[in-house]
C-alpha cells in the first residue's frame, strides 16, 4: 500500500502538468500558472489532512482508516479516469485523492510501527521509506511510457510537435485507479486476516518469570477451578479458563487481559488499568507492576475476568 502511495501521487506529478499545458484537442494550453492552479487544491489538502490525519485515526482505528483512505483514492483515480475534460474536474478529483492519500499514507505507517517488535522499529519504517520511494520511482516512469506510446503529430510553423493523446491520459489514470482498488483489497485483508496480538517487548521492559511477585501472581490464579497455563507466543504465561484466554503475565512487570470496550473504558476511566500498550483501541488493558503492593490490583482483574468468562460459559450451556 505504501508502494501504491508513491506511485499514485508521483502519476499526478508526472501527468497533470503535461495535460494542461499540452495544446488542445487533448490538452488545455495553459501555462505555468494554469498548472499551478488546477494542483493546488491537492498541495492545500495534502498539507491539510497530512497531519489532522492522525486524529482521525485515533478516532476510526488505523484499519478503519486505511480502507476508507484506499476507498476515496480509488473513488478520486476513477473521476480522474471518467472525468477530465476540465481544469475544474481534474482540480477537484485531486483534491478527492489528496484526502485518500494522506489516510492511506499515515494509516500504513501507523500499522506499520503498531505490528513491529520496538527494537526494529527503526528497520521497519526505513524499509517503509524504501517502498514508497520505489513507488514514487515507478509511477513516473510508467506515466512516461503511456505518453511516448500514444502520440498525435501537431505541426506548429514549420516544425512538427508530438503529444500525448487521449488514451495515454487514459491509461495513466485508469492504471492509478486499478492500483487503488488493490490497496483496498489489502486494507480489507489486514483487518480481517488476523486480530491484533501482542507485540513482543524488550526483555528488560517484561521482568523476569521466576520472581516472587511472577510466582505469587501465578500461584493466586491457578487456585480458581478450571484454570490452565501455557506459555503466551510473545513470551510469558497465558491464563486460560475453559479454553479462553483470562489474560497473560509478560514478567515481574506487565501483564495484559483482553476485555470488551465498554468494561476497558471503565476500567480505565476508574483508573484499575491502563489501554494496552500497543493496541489502546483494542478491548485490551495493560497493568505495569512497580512492586509486591500490586499484586492485589492484579489479582482483581484476573478475578474479574475469570468472573465474566465463566457466567458466559454457564449461560451458553444453560442455553
Amino acid at each position: 500500500m505504501i508502494m501504491i502511495v508513491g506511485f499514485s501521487m508521483f502519476l499526478v506529478f508526472q501527468t497533470i502538468p503535461i495535460l494542461v499545458r499540452n495544446p488542445p484537442p487533448f490538452g488545455f494550453g495553459g501555462d505555468p500558472i494554469s498548472t499551478t492552479r488546477v494542483q493546488l487544491p491537492f498541495a492545500l489538502i495534502l498539507l491539510v489532512f497530512g497531519p489532522t490525519s492522525g486524529f482521525i485515526i485515533s478516532k476510526l482505528r488505523t484499519s478503519k482508516s486505511l480502507i476508507i483512505g484506499t476507498t476515496i483514492n480509488a473513488i478520486g483515480f476513477l473521476g480522474l479516469f471518467l472525468f477530465h475534460s476540465t481544469e475544474f474536474l481534474i482540480s477537484t478529483n485531486l483534491g478527492i485523492i489528496a484526502i485518500g492519500l494522506s489516510l492511506t499514507a499515515i494509516g500504513a505507517q501507523n500499522t506499520i510501527v503498531l505490528n513491529t517488535p520496538r527494537q526494529n522499529s527503526g528497520i521497519s519504517l526505513g524499509m517503509a521509506s524504501l517502498m514508497r520511494i520505489i513507488g514514487s520511482s515507478i509511477g513516473p516512469a510508467l506515466a512516461a511510457m503511456y505518453m511516448q506510446s500514444y502520440q498525435y503529430v501537431v505541426n506548429i510553423g514549420t516544425t512538427q510537435h508530438s503529444f500525448p493523446t487521449a488514451e495515454a491520459y487514459n491509461l495513466v489514470f485508469l492504471t492509478a485507479a486499478i492500483l487503488s482498488i488493490v490497496s483496498i483489497v489489502l486494507a480489507i485483508f489486514l483487518k480481517f486476516s488476523a486480530p491484533p496480538k501482542c507485540q513482543n517487548q524488550l526483555p528488560e521492559e517484561r521482568g523476569g518469570m521466576d520472581t516472587m511477585i511472577t510466582q505469587t501472581i501465578v500461584q493466586k490464579i491457578l487456585e480458581w477451578p478450571g484454570v490452565t497455563t501455557e506459555p503466551n507466543r510473545f513470551g510469558g504465561i497465558e491464563f486460560l479458563v475453559d479454553k479462553k484466554e483470562m489474560g497473560h503475565l509478560h514478567g515481574e512487570r506487565l501483564f495484559d487481559l483482553p476485555f470488551t470496550i465498554r468494561i476497558r473504558e471503565n476500567l480505565v476511566a476508574s483508573g484499575k488499568a491502563l489501554p494496552h500498550h500497543i493496541y489502546p483501541e483494542s478491548g485490551w488493558v495493560s497493568y505495569w507492576i512497580r512492586n509486591s503492593g500490586d499484586i492485589p490490583a492484579v489479582i482483581n482483574l484476573f478475578k474479574l475476568q475469570y468472573e465474566r468468562l465463566k457466567s458466559r460459559s454457564t449461560y451458553q450451556f444453560t442455553g
